[in-house]
């Protein structure tokens, strides 16, 4: 009878162990999920940062695209008064709109168009605008 108590005691021990073991199981699986779902949170607020931002920037392209394309305007209707230096200006206006038209960059890129802008300055001709038209 002795040895039955034993075995009894013992299941006892199995059986608890098993609980504590399932307990500790779930409490990692609820911390887990508690840490996906806070991932998934701080990615979608990321996401939406980075919207936002290229919301922003493309309203204010727009808005800057507006005024070049106001002074380009100006420019044109007085070429023949124009000095060398307005010219230039109007050459770099026109490449850095074509340039941000072609492509897709807005907020990303931006900064990379005008670098490459102003490394083309002194190469671009100063023979007026008609060489960018044609």
């Amino acid at each position: 009878a002795a040895g039955g108590g034993e075995q009894q005691e013992w299941e006892g021990e199995e059986e608890q162990q098993q609980r504590e073991w399932e307990e500790e199981q779930q409490q990692k699986w609820e911390q887990q999920q508690q840490q996906q779902e806070w991932e998934e949170q701080q990615q979608q607020k990321w996401e939406e940062q980075q919207q936002h931002g290229r919301e922003r920037g493309r309203q204010e392209w727009w808005s800057g695209a507006g005024s070049a394309a106001a002074t380009n305007a100006q420019t044109t209707r007085s070429s023949a008064s124009c000095s060398q230096q307005q010219l230039l200006l109007l050459q770099q206006l026109l490449l850095l709109l074509l340039l941000l038209l072609l492509t897709d960059v807005f907020a990303q890129q931006s900064l990379d168009v005008l670098r490459a802008v102003l490394a083309l300055q002194d190469q671009l001709p100063i023979a007026g605008y008609g060489a960018l038209s044609a």
